[in-house]
């Protein structure tokens, strides 16, 4: 007999019963603001699959300060670059529940965050 165009049904030849891959797409996201001295500005709750990465710039003092399953506080955080002016940056590796960011203002501070993160394609 001739086998040829003969298919198998078993599905053991190839990943037919594995999970698709997970695919991860890269989200950029932009916030703009103004602290006055003493001031404090809450974002979230953000998610990401891998790395976070919050990079802020801006003119005056404004500090960043990045919290993993709670929201900062200038005594409780996963991050604080604490630099003498608004430029600064966190990157949390593959944090593992929702992100919170806070701004306080040093001295009076114009700010502009960039937050990249990754999620799950659609």
């Amino acid at each position: 007999a001739d086998a040829h165009g003969v298919c198998s049904s078993s599905g053991s030849e190839g990943p037919v019963d594995e999970e698709p891959a997970v695919v991860l797409k890269d989200v950029t996201q932009t916030l703009e603001g103004k602290v006055t001295k003493g001031e404090t500005v809450n974002y979230g709750p953000f998610s990401s699959l891998s790395e976070f990465i919050v990079d802020m710039r801006g003119d005056g003092d404004a500090d960043l300060y990045v919290g993993v399953g709670e929201v900062p506080t200038s005594s409780s955080y996963a991050c604080i670059p604490f630099k003498s002016n608004t430029n600064e940056e966190c990157v949390i590796d593959g944090p593992e529940d929702d992100i919170y960011i806070m701004v306080s203002g040093y001295i009076d501070a114009d700010y502009k965050l960039t937050i990249s993160s990754q999620v799950v394609a659609e």
